[in-house]
């Protein structure tokens, strides 16, 4: 009786384990993930381990997002959609997108990636990464460096951004510029707005422009470099009233002009120890055509969509000295408002208006 029990029990175990392997031969991994062909699942079967095909089905990642990447070395697939994002927004090297997400991907949010990747290139990117403490260790890259209007305060820098449709400010008086110059330029809106201002600005004192002559308009990062360096070499820790550090300057999004001025404007502003600002030596130098230009400025830019941006009576809101000359596109709606409210854009709460 006994040893028929033990051949019984014998016979189960057998049958189990024989079960078992059929069983475990059979196992299909990827049966809970419907979306890959044979081929397709036959290449995942050779790189994913279990753990990585849980994350696959759990995350229901698709084959296109990560097919591209799968054979790259340092693949990660918990960086799956960044990588497939990146590719998306611009196109590259697949190893070299996967070799910059697994780098970079702490520096950036995925929220912000597809942004990120629209108006900076990836080289700019590392560059900025690797970099970015050279003129202001507390920087913050700006996602969306298009928005016209931006601010840029609090440590934000644009970088190596470049607008993509800078328009050449022709048939406008311009200062006479180096021969290598290739011209003042603005963003199209921007531009088509000023040629109107200084066509009607031609009341001033008949002439085009109102006697108001371009000197700066859109500056690359790399200028901003050297007038930054500049203004530190001529105005020492006070050089912030004047000039931005590079990547820092609204003349980088396209959307700020200004126009000739006197030479010893800055040199003549006087900064107290508390301060405060006083420009009674700079508006002494002022002639009456200047005053006539000012003047038709604060009362008639609104109407083109400009504003003054660095205005008398606003440097503790900008931390900019007065630049009464130095206009900026915010097109007419918030111009007008600024107008009526005698705000600068600082007080402005743009996503609102």
């Amino acid at each position: 009786m006994v040893w028929k029990r033990m051949s019984f029990i014998v016979v189960l175990l057998v049958l189990f384990a024989v079960c078992f392997y059929w069983m475990n031969q059979s196992y299909d991994p990827l049966a809970r993930y419907p979306y890959a062909d044979d081929a397709d699942r036959e290449i995942l079967l050779e790189y994913l381990d279990q753990e990585d095909i849980n994350y696959l089905i759990t995350q229901q990642i698709k084959p296109e997002e990560i097919m591209p990447f799968i054979a790259v070395e340092g693949f990660d697939i918990a960086n799956t959609r960044w990588y497939s994002t990146a590719l998306q927004a611009q196109e590259d090297d697949v190893a070299y997108i996967v070799n910059f997400i697994n780098e970079y991907r702490s520096r950036m949010t995925y929220s912000t990636l597809e942004d990120i990747l629209t108006h900076y290139s990836y080289s700019d990117l590392i560059r900025y990464f690797e970099t970015s403490d050279d003129y202001d260790e507390q920087s913050e890259l700006v996602t969306r460096p298009d928005e016209f209007t931006l601010v840029l305060n609090g440590h934000k820098t644009v970088f190596s951004y470049e607008p993509a449709d800078l328009t050449l400010l022709e048939h406008l008086p311009v200062v006479s510029t180096q021969s290598e110059s290739k011209g003042f330029y603005l963003r199209a809106e921007a531009a088509t707005a000023l040629q109107q201002l200084m066509e009607d600005a031609t009341e001033i004192n008949g002439e085009l422009g109102g006697g108001l002559t371009i000197e700066r308009a859109y500056t690359s990062f790399e200028s901003q470099v050297a007038l930054y360096e500049q203004a530190v070499s001529e105005h020492g820790e006070q050089a912030s009233w004047f000039e931005d550090m590079p990547g820092e300057s609204e003349y980088q999004l396209g959307y700020t002009v200004s126009f000739a001025l006197n030479d010893s404007w800055e040199e003549q502003v006087e900064i107290a120890e508390d301060g405060s600002l006083d420009y009674s030596a700079c508006e002494e130098e002022l002639s009456n055509l200047q005053r006539q230009q000012i003047s038709w400025l604060r009362e008639n830019a609104y109407r083109y969509g400009f504003v003054i941006r660095f205005e008398e009576g606003k440097e503790a809101q900008t931390q900019k000295a007065w630049q009464p000359f130095t206009l900026r596109y915010v097109g007419v709606e918030n111009a007008r408002t600024m107008h009526e409210q005698d705000s600068c854009m600082e007080e402005m709460n743009f996503a609102s208006s």
